[in-house]
């Protein structure tokens, strides 16, 4: 474009953050702008389809417009939507959720339930990654590899914001790639160090210090030699009166609150009896599972993480639940065992990472045949592609409900119940 500066109409926000704007018809997404704000914006990237831009000056700016409380806002990729209260982040992020749903699954029919807000909108968050380079510690600057220097982040917990301050203070970080902290919501922590020439040994010094004055439960190493444990290398989380184990490799929800929000409203939704035989796909530790299984007759759980299978097993075992099956495989494999052995399930349950479950695994469900499918997602447009797939074989999404895990972010989970017709 020979005019590297023009001015911009905001129109939207799009999935992940993002807002859009047109010059001369052509798609122009901007960073950090509101709809209805008129923005003077310098071109940066150009691409085939469209184009992206960086806000020079708000020559307009929105009523709903905020000052942003971390001093790395618009710098850190972590965050897009500081800019905004909490109550204007969600609205538009249900608008581009709806979007997202119309363009890329044709999905335009269900009863959208109203978006559940987390109870926190900072300070939430009790898992984070964080990347070293040169002893500088902190997250990826926006569209790049380069780090932001950070000392604390708001949207953690206060004990893992002690931890970063602990390891900036007292950890000698040369040799070092990647830092991940992990912390259940009492605040005990593990963290997680990696790097290829990393000495194990500066580790083990820096647990003994630290859990002196943190609820540091164990520092675990991966260096070329292998895994090193220093204390623990797992903690306990205690959700609706249930134990759970959760190991440093297996996955768990960063935002506690919203996480028994979900649970709940699987519980309500499935409202699962003696008669019900469940498929539960990317099972995990068994948050879901336990409480699945304390209703129902059966529960086959499928999970590819063996470490995540194991603690699930013990979580199990302390809940006294002996009606489930555990199964250490990919979903698909999972999906694909259930058509083999022409097992009838009458719900199926899954929770899928961002990227979704794929065409496989839903085609395999299917064939299954259940009466009832929930699926759990942490991103639009992968669940809108899968749900047109179930769509296409008769099944009805019957509604969708919206939650906010990830306040000061672009991203949306949802949850949908897909019913045979």
């Amino acid at each position: 474009m020979p005019n590297r500066i023009l001015s911009l109409q905001i129109e939207k926000i799009v999935q992940g953050g993002d807002s859009l704007a047109r010059h001369e018809g052509r798609v122009i997404f901007v960073p950090f702008a509101i709809p209805g704000e008129t923005v003077e914006a310098e071109f940066v990237r150009e691409k085939k389809e469209y184009a992206e831009a960086e806000i020079v000056r708000i020559i307009t700016p929105s009523p709903e417009r905020r000052e942003a409380p971390c001093p790395v806002f618009t710098i850190c990729g972590g965050c897009q939507l500081q800019h905004l209260p909490e109550e204007g982040q969600l609205r538009y992020k249900v608008e581009a959720m709806r979007e997202v749903l119309a363009r890329i699954g044709k999905i335009a029919s269900y009863d959208l339930l109203p978006p559940v807000p987390s109870p926190l909108p900072f300070h939430y968050r009790t898992r984070t990654q964080l990347k070293v380079a040169r002893g500088e510690l902190g997250y990826y600057r926006q569209k790049s590899h380069e780090i932001v220097s950070i000392d604390r982040c708001p949207l953690l917990i206060a004990p893992l914001n002690a931890a970063i301050e602990a390891i900036l203070r007292s950890l000698q970080r040369d040799r070092l790639e990647e830092i991940e902290l992990q912390a259940v919501s009492s605040g005990d922590f593990l963290i997680v160090l990696r790097g290829d020439q990393f000495p194990h040994d500066r580790a083990e010094h820096f647990y003994e210090t630290a859990r002196q004055a943190l609820p540091l439960k164990g520092v675990v190493v991966g260096n070329r030699r292998g895994w090193h444990v220093f204390g623990e290398n797992f903690l306990i989380e205690t959700v609706r009166e249930k134990r759970f184990r959760i190991s440093e490799r297996a996955f768990s929800q960063v935002n506690p609150a919203v996480n028994r929000l979900l649970i709940e409203t699987v519980l309500d939704w499935s409202a699962p009896t003696e008669n019900d035989r469940i498929l539960e796909l990317y099972s995990g530790i068994g948050n879901f599972t336990l409480f699945l299984a304390e209703r129902a007759g059966t529960v086959t759980a499928v999970e590819g993480n063996r470490a995540a299978v194991e603690d699930a097993r013990r979580n199990l075992q302390t809940a006294g639940l002996t009606n489930v099956t555990l199964q250490v495989s990919a979903a698909e494999e999972g999906v694909r065992r259930a058509v083999r052995e022409k097992k009838p399930f009458s719900q199926i349950f899954l929770d899928p990472p961002r990227e979704g479950a794929g065409k496989a695994v839903m085609q395999g469900i299917a064939s299954l045949a259940p009466r009832k499918i929930f699926y759990l997602s942490c991103d639009p447009a992968t669940f809108a592609r899968d749900a047109r797939i179930l769509l296409d074989r008769g099944y009805v999404l019957k509604r969708l409900q919206p939650f906010d895990m990830f306040p000061q972010t672009g991203h949306l989970e949802l949850l949908a119940e897909m019913v045979c017709v």
